[in-house]
């Protein structure tokens, strides 16, 4: 049996497809939907499925943002296998998703998947950027192995989340919330296996979810956050290299002050 943690915000017809794939599968998993202080008709979809899924409804009172909503949702989950999705994420082939899971389990602790989506890949140039301003890659080839970092749709064992949570101190957007978390996890001695035989397909809805939160200032703060925290020894290059970009990319002065706010901020967060 496994425990599905999907958190939600405002995107009730999304997460209803989600359902809708999700019970070809429904004698195998729990259901832990946490929706955070939603003003759609999101409970009014859950409320379809009550019945016929096995479905654990937990509403925020107000938004309190997506690392508090997947430690609830760890917390509120009755197994040992932990499937964490967003509500925009969908599994491809649900029956063959948990047939391989079973078999990965055997040899990790934190299992990554295939993101399918419609972006356009990034240039030579767009990753050398990316690299030294501390950005993360995570593969995405057609190889299974270890990897040192996966997208924030995993899988996590009950072992790994008794010893590591979801950190509360991104905010807004919580740009890189799983990174951290896997940084932690590693730290543990805990293997990430990356599976490409696991297909899920992001959808990247424009509205709802983080999307509400999606101020560029988030990604700025969140990944300065990250560097700080995680990058011993790289980190000020690392750190300066990332500042000098998004500023110079600034296409206002209002925008260029903004940012320079951001940083600011950043770097008051302990």
């Amino acid at each position: 049996m496994y425990s599905v943690i999907i958190p939600t915000f405002n995107r009730a017809l999304i997460l209803e497809k989600n359902l809708e794939k999700l019970m070809e599968i429904r004698d195998k998993i729990e259901l832990i939907i946490i929706d955070d202080g939603s003003k759609d008709i999101t409970e009014k979809i859950v409320e379809k499925y009550l019945r016929i899924m096995r479905i654990t409804y937990h509403k925020n009172k107000k938004n309190m943002g997506s690392p508090y909503s997947w430690n609830l949702g760890i917390q509120l989950a009755k197994n040992d296998s932990l499937l964490l999705l967003n509500d925009d994420t969908f599994i491809i082939n649900p029956q063959k998703f948990l047939n391989i899971l079973k078999i990965d389990l055997k040899s990790a602790d934190i299992i990554g998947f295939k993101i399918i989506d419609n972006e356009s890949k990034k240039s030579i140039f767009d990753a050398f950027l990316s690299f030294f301003a501390g950005n993360i890659y995570f593969y995405q080839g057609n190889k299974q192995k270890y990897v040192d970092f996966t997208s924030g749709c995993m899988l996590i064992t009950r072992k790994v989340s008794n010893l590591v949570k979801f950190n509360l101190i991104y905010k807004g957007n919580a740009y890189r919330e799983e990174s951290d978390f896997q940084v932690r996890a590693r730290k543990f001695g805990f293997k990430i296996l990356y599976d490409p035989n696991l297909s899920i397909y992001h959808l990247k809805a424009k509205k709802g979810g983080q999307r509400e939160r999606n101020d560029k200032k988030w990604y700025i703060i969140n990944h300065l956050i990250f560097l700080r925290r995680n990058f011993k020894y790289t980190k000020i290059y690392k750190v300066i290299f990332f500042m000098v970009i998004a500023l110079l990319s600034s296409k206002s002065i209002r925008q260029l002050k903004q940012k320079i706010s951001a940083i600011r901020y950043a770097f008051w967060i302990k």
